[in-house]
């Protein structure tokens, strides 16, 4: 029996051989009925479509390498299958890799990735990427974009990445509209680049409405818990003007709470009337109790990043232009 061929399943399906490959490769503008002929033909014939034998012949390929720092957070794992999501809507399939983001670590899993002859690259990292890294990337020679959540360095492009001081601004300029003049960040070590670009922001928000920094007040965390619960409960105890926390972290809002409700207060807007205090967060927190309110936190922006790195990769692999660096600030949840 001869083997059935694209041209047979053009003639059957009633188009041209160029429209059968477009179907096939999922590429250009074809109208849905073309695209059920053309299956309905595959499916008749028994027609079986060859992707390596076509990406060996066009000298190109419908795979991206996912090139990952780790999979063990939420960070990665939601930009992972939002990628997978993306990259499969555009005719993509994915090749999904793991390891160390530093030459030569990062040489070797990216040269592996060229001798699969990937199309192109993302690369993500939980915390920043740096410029050896993107060094390392167009030493390879492949279309790629990274995904970060914060930026090392000026000037690096082909990066889309958090904007922490956005963030410290949002939260804070939030606060301030409330009528939250004293207010309280804590929960970063002083080495943490993202705690120091939020508390940038946090500091900025009153610069520009005319309020003493004073009235900004920062604790940093560190190993010692009990002398960073000392530090906040005399901070609240000796400033009864502080009306609002702002938390770095998960577990710096556990402890603002907990030292809150031990000093007496409650948790709350009405800071005025019921001597409540505001606590407000980088990430989202779950409901510690049936006692205590949900609090207003920053959603990370990781589906429109990825998105935005989809888009650049793409362009990338068509034109070969370096993108621009793109930094995306979180949505407000109240």
């Amino acid at each position: 029996m001869a083997k059935v061929s694209i041209v047979d399943v053009a003639r059957v399906a009633g188009v041209s051989v160029s429209t059968v490959s477009l179907v096939l490769r999922k590429k250009g503008h074809i109208s849905q009925p073309t695209i059920e002929r053309v299956q309905c033909a595959i499916d008749e014939l028994g027609y079986i479509y060859n992707q390596s034998a076509a990406n060996l012949r066009s000298q190109k390929s419908n795979l991206i390498g996912l090139l990952f720092e780790q999979l063990d957070s939420d960070f990665s794992i939601k930009i992972l299958k939002t990628l997978i999501q993306a990259l499969d809507k555009k005719g993509f399939t994915v090749m999904v890799k793991t390891g160390q983001l530093q030459p030569p670590q990062l040489t070797g899993l990216l040269n592996e990735f060229k001798a699969q002859h990937v199309a192109g690259v993302i690369l993500v990292a939980s915390g920043s990427l740096d410029e050896p890294s993107a060094q390392s990337l167009a030493a390879v020679e492949l279309p790629y974009q990274m995904i970060a959540s914060y930026q090392e360095g000026e000037g690096m492009s082909d990066l889309v990445v958090c904007d922490p001081y956005r963030d410290g601004l949002t939260l804070t300029r939030f606060l301030l509209d409330m009528g939250h003049v004293t207010t309280l960040f804590l929960g970063g070590e002083q080495e943490d680049p993202v705690f120091t670009r939020r508390a940038e922001g946090y500091r900025a928000a009153y610069r520009e409405r005319g309020i003493p920094e004073r009235k900004a007040l920062v604790i940093t965390s560190d190993r010692d818990l009990a002398g960073q619960r000392q530090r906040l409960e005399s901070a609240l105890r000796s400033d009864n003007s502080i009306s609002a926390l702002v938390c770095h972290s998960f577990a710096a809002a556990m402890l603002a709470t907990q030292c809150i409700l031990k000093l007496g207060y409650g948790i709350g807007k009405d800071f005025i009337l019921a001597q409540q205090k505001y606590v407000v967060c980088f990430q989202e927190v779950d409901r510690f109790s049936s006692e205590v309110m949900e609090l207003p936190y920053l959603l990370l922006p990781l589906e429109a990043m990825t998105h935005q790195a989809v888009l650049q990769l793409l362009e990338r692999i068509q034109s070969g232009t370096p993108q621009p660096l793109r930094a995306f600030a979180g949505d407000l949840i109240c």
